[in-house]
């Protein structure tokens, strides 16, 4: 009898490996500021991989991310779920009190967070206790952290620069736990829900 359907788990790295296999050198733009090929694109993605081990970041950990639709964004949105973590994508619209309620009910692990949503960290760093570190992350030329009370944190394109691009990407289900949205505009607090790769 004939099989069918895919003999294969389908996950994510389906659509990154795509890119490298059919389109390697195809520039990837961002804004009018940066561009990069898949090639780049993917080695990029496998050193936040490794930067993810760096910062202690454990299988099935949720990690955070307050920013806009940039590069980094991008990159998380494979490297975080293909790590076997969870990917956490903050929703930068909701309420200071929603975003502190959600952070805590993931119980991130490690926060990246743009420059602009500095400050809504900083008022509720207190009260955030399962993170344990932060990932500062701007489009200005100079990358340096301005002074901020949190800690420790740590500076994306620094961090990344630190690693290699050899992550090799563990075996994982298709019906493994891959992203983490909360709902808004609805009563009481909002409700995670989990996508699978």
């Amino acid at each position: 009898m004939n099989e069918f359907g895919f003999q294969y788990q389908l996950t994510l790295r389906m659509f990154l490996d795509s890119g490298m296999n059919y389109a390697p050198n195809q520039i990837i733009k961002y804004r009018d500021e940066l561009e990069f090929t898949y090639t780049e694109h993917y080695s990029r993605t496998m050193k936040l991989c490794n930067m993810l081990k760096t910062l202690g970041v454990n299988a099935e950990d949720a990690v955070g991310m307050l920013d806009w639709d940039t590069h980094r964004y991008l990159e998380a949105h494979w490297a975080i779920p293909l790590s076997g973590c969870l990917f956490h994508t903050v929703n930068v619209r909701m309420s200071p009190e929603q975003i502190e309620y959600c952070i805590n009910n993931a119980e991130d692990k490690v926060i990246f967070v743009n420059d602009e949503f500095l400050p809504l960290i900083e008022g509720m760093k207190d009260r955030i206790p399962t993170v344990k570190a932060f990932v500062y992350m701007t489009d200005k030329e100079d990358k340096t952290i301005p002074d901020t009370s949190l800690s420790p944190i740590y500076e994306y394109e620094a961090l990344l620069e630190a690693e290699k691009d050899d992550f090799v990407f563990p075996d994982i289900s298709e019906n493994s736990k891959a992203a983490l949205c909360y709902t808004s505009g609805t009563t009481g607090n909002p409700k995670g829900v989990v996508f699978t790769q």
